[in-house]
């Protein structure tokens, strides 16, 4: 009895054991495969997806960028022309002198040599500017010499000195044709001539900039100027400018 009682309870662990043991390779495994595998998938998704952030993110900076250099392009092409625009110069430096009183004012321009070109196509040209008038008019018309044109000039030198009346002479008006290698008045003479040059406060300067152009030497000088004011409206010849 005790014996079979034994057998019994042995029998019984066997089964319980196998009936374990096929649940578990049946049921309780292939949960856990499954979860396993869920998770591995998760885990692979979240990875693409995080590096498809980062491409997303990495694109929208290289856009940013490309949106930020399109606007150095147009700048750059604003301030380096392609062509020399004697004219738009001389107005935007009359109208600096006029907006500081600088009634007695002498401009130049420096031409380009085709001998010293070479291949660049970038160039530098300096520009002439000679003022002279109240001390405290030019002091602020040099402090604000980034403003006189949205071309780009560099600021290369700048003379100072106080004009007499026997040292200081004043040119001729120019033609309605322009000749960039001649110095241009921006005004003309005036009855203050004599009054002018007996103010003890009177102050001179000379300042040279540097202006920039790109493009083939063949292109850059324009075969006809294009006379025009800040309204873009046209205009006979450059004398008509400053009326």
């Amino acid at each position: 009895m005790e014996k079979n009682k034994r057998d019994l309870m042995i029998l019984i662990a066997i089964i319980f054991i196998g009936v374990n043991y096929i649940i578990y390779t049946y049921f309780i495994k292939s949960q856990l495969d499954y979860v396993n595998e869920t998770k591995q998938n998760y885990a692979l998704k979240q990875k693409k997806l995080n590096d498809l952030e980062n491409e997303k993110k990495s694109i929208d900076i290289k856009k940013k960028e490309i949106e930020d250099l399109k606007k150095q392009v147009v700048s750059y092409d604003v301030m380096v022309p392609k062509i020399v625009d004697t004219p738009q110069l001389i107005y935007d430096f009359y109208n600096q002198c006029s907006l500081y009183n600088i009634t007695d004012s002498r401009i130049n321009f420096e031409l380009l040599d085709s001998t010293e070109v070479g291949n660049s196509n970038f160039h530098r040209l300096e520009v002439d500017l000679k003022i002279e008038a109240n001390k405290q008019d030019v002091e602020k018309f040099i402090e604000n010499l980034n403003s006189i044109t949205s071309r780009r000039l560099n600021v290369k030198e700048i003379k100072m000195y106080l004009p007499s009346y026997e040292g200081t002479s004043k040119g001729e008006n120019g033609s309605s044709e322009v000749d960039d290698s001649e110095s241009t008045d921006l005004f003309e003479d005036s009855d203050l001539e004599d009054s002018y040059f007996e103010d003890s406060d009177l102050l001179g300067a000379e300042i040279i900039f540097n202006e920039y152009i790109k493009g083939d030497y063949k292109t850059i000088y324009p075969k006809n100027y294009v006379f025009y004011n800040s309204e873009k409206e046209g205009f006979g010849s450059i004398s008509d400018m400053f009326k």
